[in-house]
């Protein structure tokens, strides 16, 4: 009996170390706790005559986690579409985990109607997995954005971006193994149609999770 006790507590420490998706982990990637690490405009994107992000830097005015966030300031136009993008290189395996999540404050005198989605690259092809379905930030509150990243979902628009930012729409497809063992780049999508806002909005807690 003590020798199964003590072969089922060294399975469970194994088990533990090496398959963490199974018991509820999660694994913070960017805390912006001390520097931006990385994340910056997209040169395609200080080109573009609807995008509206004019730069991103550390703020202590707000934070979801820790004492402080990037802070991106945007000028969203009252006359048409506008989008902000801020993104970061890197090289990631997320193998095994099912979300990918941020957390994003919209000051409460921002105006309702301004959205976010998450984006990444992954695998050869090196196309742009966004989330297809906005999610609409709240004035005044944190709001967490999230998205599946496990393989076989049809979660995620797939689109190439060339280097004068020229989109073009692909065909739907599901998420591979490959797109998630792979990962290049991490973006985030602030969005709004015709919505004046001119002011900061504020990333912070950038993790995947195995829930």
């Amino acid at each position: 009996m003590r020798k199964l006790l003590l072969f089922c507590g060294v399975y469970f420490c194994l088990m533990t170390l090496m398959a963490p998706a199974s018991f509820g982990a999660e694994k913070i990637l960017y805390s912006f706790e001390e520097r931006t690490k990385g994340w910056v405009v997209p040169d395609w994107a200080r080109e573009k005559s609807d995008y509206a992000l004019r730069g991103a830097s550390l703020s202590d005015m707000a934070a979801s986690g820790g004492k402080s966030s990037l802070a991106l300031n945007v000028d969203l136009p009252a006359t048409t579409w506008g989008l902000s993008v801020v993104e970061v290189e890197g090289n990631f395996d997320w193998t095994g985990y099912k979300t990918l999540s941020c957390d994003i404050y919209l000051p409460g005198n921002a105006p309702s109607g301004i959205t976010a989605k998450l984006a990444f690259t992954g695998g050869a092809d090196s196309l742009w997995m966004v989330m297809a379905k906005p999610v609409r930030l709240v004035p005044g509150a944190w709001k967490t954005v999230s998205a599946n990243i496990t393989a076989k979902n049809m979660d995620w628009a797939r689109i190439k971006i060339d280097k004068d930012g020229n989109i073009t729409r692909m065909p739907a497809a599901a998420l591979t193994a490959e797109n998630i063992k792979d990962v290049k780049k991490i973006a985030v999508h602030i969005e709004s149609d015709r919505k004046d806002y001119e002011g900061n909005i504020y990333l912070d807690t950038v993790k995947i999770s195995t829930d």
